[in-house]
């Protein structure tokens, strides 16, 4: 058997008027072959519902059902280069490899757009995807002429490569997140 088993202990269950502690087991099957090789290009994103899970291993990207845990889809190969982040957008995926920064619209089914752009090893945590909208922020690091690491933030949507707004930062930036209920994101330095 190729499941991974969890157990989690004396959780209170209640019913009623009575309250026991059970034995909770979780397993989690294994839902694609064993490739033999091990990565360090893994990634994973859930829909805002939690119903859908992409799963990109090296430069292959699976939807899968949450549910019933299978592999819903494959995607076509838009990734050039193993994966380094991706995150669900209100009708796409962005997907930042290696090389490029990619949307794939999840209702026509279609590459949207790429661009080149050069990640980092933990890229994932330069990039922040509002999950309700068509919009994101990417931190892109950058050495200037005086030998300084700066940043650019850059807020995009899924529909065009062109940023809507560009913010250069003074040093380099080290992750970026949505702030939950607004239209912001924060980042550290």
């Amino acid at each position: 058997d190729n499941s991974i088993a969890a157990t989690a202990s004396r959780n209170t269950v209640n019913s009623g008027s009575s309250s026991k502690s059970v034995n909770a087991k979780f397993v989690l099957k294994q839902i694609s072959p064993s490739f033999g090789s091990q990565s360090h290009y893994v990634s994973l994103a859930w829909t805002a519902d939690k119903s859908v899970l992409a799963l990109a291993y090296e430069t292959s990207i699976y939807l899968i059902d949450t549910k019933k845990l299978k592999v819903v889809k494959q995607l076509p190969n838009i990734a050039g280069a193993p994966v380094r982040g991706l995150a669900f957008a209100q009708s796409g995926l962005v997907v930042l490899d290696k090389t490029r920064l990619t949307v794939f619209d999840l209702v026509s089914y279609t590459l949207s757009w790429a661009i080149v752009l050069k990640s980092p090893q933990h890229g994932a945590r330069l990039l922040a995807v509002d999950p309700h909208s068509n919009r994101f922020a990417l931190a892109v690091n950058y050495w200037t002429p005086q030998y300084r690491v700066n940043a650019k933030i850059v807020q995009m949507s899924t529909s065009s490569p062109v940023p809507l707004n560009t913010y250069v930062h003074g040093y380099a930036v080290s992750a970026i997140d949505l702030i939950p209920g607004t239209k912001s994101y924060c980042f550290i330095d």
